[in-house]
């Protein structure tokens, strides 16, 4: 019985990929005081880096058997700012790829969109994460400058002042709204891509306005040292976690920005992410709605099959450019899913009624077909 090298190795391989960052995670959790047992999630296939990078950005938890000194850290701090770079990039490299390509993601093969997406990822990570560390920087130089001042001269401190929920506001606004569009993309006549481009600019809005959210009010604490227990400070921490797990990070967020003495908006936050989860999962789970006879996708394809028409081509010095104006639709059939609509072809030499038919081909994977008529089928 002969064995494949290469068959043996790939499978080593994928293995590794597989369960080496669950191992990882469980010595991390254990570390530092959270149970291993959330490691589990981990064995869906690629939820095992998510859970990786989870564990790399929760602190250190309560009375650990270790918990490390500066020195002991689970990241050295030249690391940190490309391991949030890092993070950033595959996000915006996914949807980058999702809303030109649709094929899967690979980072075997990435598309020109996944790199440009990728190369967007990295700049905004690395902008946020410097951000941040000059931000830090400068408010321990006030402090240092404040304590050297005598007592009565001091300035008055910043802690006084009221801390404005405009940003936590509008990280609630964008969401809830997503979350209503996506609801209604039948009617709107929202495609696939545009769904994903709505969530895409969802997630990365909340991830930046989470991050000048706390950058305010740590600002308005004073207080900017990153203790060792912490891998990152808690404006990037929820940078990071809202762009990688939004489900997770963002209803968390105000819990954090509670604890901090702001505003309790928590339980608009559970609103809010209940309806964008709940709408993306019910366009997600349900079948797609046939394309109504005015839908911009339609008619585009309609348009697109006159020109490349032997008909057309023969006649298009006569009839010059056309035009599809004023389509309606006539009847919908529920049982067969068939919509049957009239539309007027204008061109130089006039305008003509045509009709035409919209159904499915393969309902479970979108595709469906449209067929043209002179009278009324």
């Amino acid at each position: 019985m002969s064995v494949d090298l290469q068959t043996v190795f790939g499978i080593t391989v994928l293995v590794a990929i597989w369960l080496g960052p669950i191992l990882l995670a469980a010595w991390i959790f254990s570390r530092k005081g959270y149970s291993p047992h959330w490691t589990w999630f981990g064995v869906v296939p690629l939820v095992g880096m998510v859970v990786l990078c989870t564990a790399l950005l929760l602190p250190y938890r309560g009375s650990v058997a270790h918990v490390p000194q500066k020195s002991d850290r689970t990241l050295p701090p030249w690391l940190r700012p490309w391991i949030v770079a890092l993070l950033s990039s595959l996000v915006f490299a996914f949807l980058g790829h999702s809303l030109f390509v649709d094929s899967p993601f690979s980072l075997k093969a990435p598309t020109p969109y996944a790199v440009a997406g990728g190369c967007i990822g990295l700049l905004l990570g690395l902008a946020v994460y410097l951000d941040d560390w000059a931000v830090r920087r400068r408010i321990e130089k006030r402090n240092r400058s404040a304590a050297s001042e005598p007592a009565p001269h001091a300035p008055a401190a910043f802690v006084t002042k009221r801390h404005s929920n405009a940003m936590a506001i509008l990280m609630l606004f964008l969401p809830l709204a997503a979350g209503i569009l996506i609801w209604q993309h039948q009617r709107i006549h929202l495609t696939g891509r545009g769904a994903i481009l709505l969530i895409g600019l969802t997630v990365v809005s909340t991830a930046v306005l989470g991050y000048l959210d706390l950058r305010q009010l740590m600002v308005r604490s004073g207080s900017a040292s990153l203790p060792p227990t912490q891998i990152l400070s808690p404006p990037v921490d929820s940078f990071t976690s809202i762009l990688l797990v939004w489900f997770v990070a963002y209803p968390l967020h105000f819990f954090t920005r509670r604890r901090l003495g702001a505003s309790n908006l928590v339980l608009p936050a559970l609103v809010t992410t209940a309806v964008f989860i709940g709408a993306i999962l019910s366009t997600w789970l349900s079948k797609p709605d046939l394309p109504s006879v005015q839908s911009p996708e339609v008619l585009r394809l309609i348009m697109e099959s006159i020109e490349r028409g032997p008909m057309y081509q023969a006649l298009k010095d006569v009839v010059g450019k056309v035009e599809i104006r004023d389509p309606v639709e006539i009847s919908f059939d529920p049982v067969k899913q068939r919509r049957v609509a009239r539309a007027r072809l204008i061109s130089k030499e006039g305008e003509t009624d045509f009709y035409y038919t919209i159904e499915w081909i393969d309902r479970k994977k979108g595709r469906y077909a449209i067929r043209f008529y002179l009278e009324q089928p």
